[in-house]
């Protein structure tokens, strides 16, 4: 059988090999990077708005856009 405080010093040793390698990251910081995340999709989606209202109105103008666009 394994010995309890075995599993502990796996588990730890696991822990800090993760975070050694940056893939552990405290949940204040990952639920920060989510918000930061939901406000740039909502900026993005914002912008994209812009640009149809943009095309829309140069389309009824009857001008041409400018090229990449």
């Amino acid at each position: 059988s394994i010995n309890h405080s075995m599993i502990w010093k796996w588990r730890r040793r696991l822990e800090k090999g993760l975070s050694d390698q940056g893939e552990m990251v405290p949940k204040s910081q990952l639920l920060a990077s989510q918000r930061r995340n939901e406000e740039l999709e909502r900026a993005l989606g914002r912008k994209a708005m812009e640009v149809d209202v943009l095309k829309k109105l140069f389309e009824a103008k009857g001008l041409r856009l400018p090229e990449g666009i």
